[in-house]
C-alpha cells in the first residue's frame, strides 16, 4: 500500500501532533527502521535513555508504540510514517522482522471514539502557535545565557518588550508579561539573582511544554495556566466542589500594566484546604466583589484543574456569623518544608505555597528576622521591621499562629491569629 501525506494528516489526532511528528521523523532520532510486505517498524530514541518501539500494519495503518502518550497514533508512529514518506530507502527490507514486531491491537471503533468539542479544537490550534513560541523562547533563553546574564543590565527596554510581544503573538500571554517585567528587576540590588531565577523558571516551562503530550491532564493544566490559558468559570461551575466553612485569612494586591489584581486566601475549617480567589479590575474600576479579612462563608468551593490546585471559585456561598476555631495548621516548620517539597514534586512551576504555622515565636538575629517553632527550628521571616514588631506586639511575648506564603527560603506573613481574631499584617 502506498502511504501518502494526506493519509498521515488524516491519522493525526491534532495539529500539534503533526508538528512533533515531523521533528521525530528526522533520521538521527531512529536507531533502526525496517519494512516487509506486512509491517513498517522502527526504534526511536527519546531525549533520555528510553527507546520507543513502533509497529505499523501497512494495509489499514493500525499501529502500536510503547510510549506513554495517550493520543493515538502518537508522534513516534506519525514520525515513522513521515520518515518512510521522505526516504523509504533508509528502511531495511526483512522478510522476518525482529521478534518484538507483532500485529498492533485494533483501534477503537469510530462509533465509540470521542467527538472533539469546538473548544478543544480551538485549543489544539492555539497549542500549535504556543509550541512554536516555546521553541523560540527556548532558543532565546540559550542565547542570553551564553551571552551572560550579567551583561543584560545594559540592554534597552525595546530588547525586552519586542521579544515579549513575540510571545504574546504566540499565545503565551503570561510569559510575555513576565518578560516585560524583567526590565524592572534591574532596579533592585539583587537583580542578578532574581533574573537567574526567572530564566530558570522559563527554562523549566519550556522543557515541560515540549513534553506536553506525555504529561497528566493536571500537569498540562499547570503549564497552560503558566502560559496564560485558563479554564472558563462557567465550565467549573458544573463540577463538584468542596463544601466547608471558609475563612478569609490573607490578602495581597497589586497592579500590572493598568490591570489591578487581588489575591484572597481562604482556609476550610473542616478540610484544612487552602483556596485562592483571584479578582481583576481594569484601570480605575473597582473589584466587583469584596472579601473582608476574617469574614467567613459557608459554601462550596470549586478548584481550577492542576496538580497542586489552589485557585478556586465559589459555586455557592452565604455569610457565616459563627466563629471558626481550631483551624488546622503546621505544628512544626519541618512539616511546612515537607509540604513544599511534595507540592513542587507535583507542580515544579510553583513559586510559593500557603502555610498556617501554629505556636511560633519571632526572634531577631544579625538584623534578620526568624520564625522559631517549639523544636527550635527556624526559618526566615520576609517582612519589614514595622510588620515584624507588629507581630511581636500582637503576640504579647507568647506563642502565636502566623499565616503566610512560603517559597522554600522564607515566609512572607499575611496575617496572625491573636485570640479569636484574624489580623492582617
Amino acid at each position: 500500500m502506498t502511504i501518502t501525506y494526506d493519509q498521515i494528516l488524516a491519522l493525526a489526532p491534532n495539529a500539534i501532533s503533526i508538528e512533533r511528528a515531523k521533528a521525530a521523523s528526522k533520521r538521527r532520532n531512529w536507531l533502526s527502521r525496517g519494512e516487509n510486505d506486512r509491517f513498517l517498524w522502527g526504534e526511536c530514541k527519546s531525549s533520555g535513555t528510553q527507546t520507543y518501539k513502533v509497529v505499523i500494519e501497512r494495509k489499514q495503518l493500525h499501529s502500536s508504540c510503547n510510549c506513554k502518550d495517550r493520543k493515538a497514533p502518537c508522534k513516534h508512529v506519525l514520525g515513522l510514517l513521515f520518515s518512510y514518506l521522505e526516504d523509504k530507502r533508509r528502511f531495511e527490507f526483512q522478510v522476518e522482522p525482529p521478534e518484538w514486531v507483532t500485529p498492533p491491537a485494533l483501534p477503537i471503533a469510530p462509533e465509540k471514539a470521542s467527538i472533539q468539542k469546538p473548544q478543544e479544537k480551538n485549543l489544539d490550534k492555539r497549542l500549535v502557535l504556543m509550541q512554536t513560541g516555546v521553541l523560540e523562547l527556548n532558543a532565546w533563553l540559550l542565547d542570553i545565557s551564553h551571552q551572560g546574564l550579567a551583561t543584560l543590565e545594559s540592554e534597552t527596554i525595546d530588547f525586552w518588550d519586542s521579544f515579549a510581544a513575540r510571545m504574546v503573538d504566540a499565545k503565551l500571554g503570561s510569559i510575555g508579561r513576565k518578560i516585560r517585567g524583567f526590565k524592572l528587576l534591574f532596579q533592585k540590588a539583587n537583580w542578578l539573582e532574581l533574573l537567574a531565577n526567572e530564566v530558570a523558571y522559563l527554562h523549566l516551562f519550556c522543557q515541560g511544554f515540549q513534553q506536553f503530550d506525555l504529561l497528566s491532564k493536571d500537569q498540562q493544566a499547570d503549564l497552560l495556566t503558566a502560559a496564560g490559558v485558563n479554564q472558563k468559570k462557567e465550565d467549573l461551575l458544573y463540577q463538584k466542589g468542596i463544601a466547608d466553612q471558609w475563612l478569609v485569612i490573607g490578602q495581597t494586591n497589586g497592579e500590572e500594566e493598568q490591570l489591578q489584581w487581588r489575591k484572597t486566601w481562604l482556609i476550610g475549617a473542616q478540610s484544612g484546604r487552602f483556596a485562592i480567589l483571584l479578582d481583576y479590575a481594569w484601570g480605575n474600576q473597582g473589584f466587583t466583589m469584596d472579601w473582608p479579612m476574617a469574614s467567613a462563608y459557608n459554601g462550596e468551593m470549586v478548584f481550577y484543574p492542576g496538580a497542586f490546585p489552589t485557585r478556586a471559585i465559589f459555586k455557592q456561598y452565604r455569610f457565616n456569623n459563627q466563629p471558626i476555631n481550631n483551624l488546622k495548621g503546621y505544628i512544626t516548620l519541618k512539616e511546612l518544608s515537607t509540604a513544599f517539597a511534595k507540592a513542587l514534586a507535583k507542580n515544579p512551576l510553583l513559586y510559593t505555597i500557603p502555610g498556617l504555622i501554629a505556636n511560633v515565636h519571632i526572634i531577631t538575629k544579625n538584623e534578620s528576622h526568624y520564625i522559631v517553632d517549639a523544636h527550635q527550628q527556624r526559618i526566615l521571616l520576609f517582612a519589614e521591621a514595622k510588620k515584624v514588631w507588629s507581630i511581636i506586639a500582637l503576640s504579647g511575648g507568647q506563642a502565636i499562629n502566623i499565616f503566610g506564603e512560603w517559597n522554600g527560603k522564607g515566609l512572607t506573613p499575611l496575617s496572625v491569629f491573636a485570640g479569636n481574631r484574624v489580623i492582617a499584617i
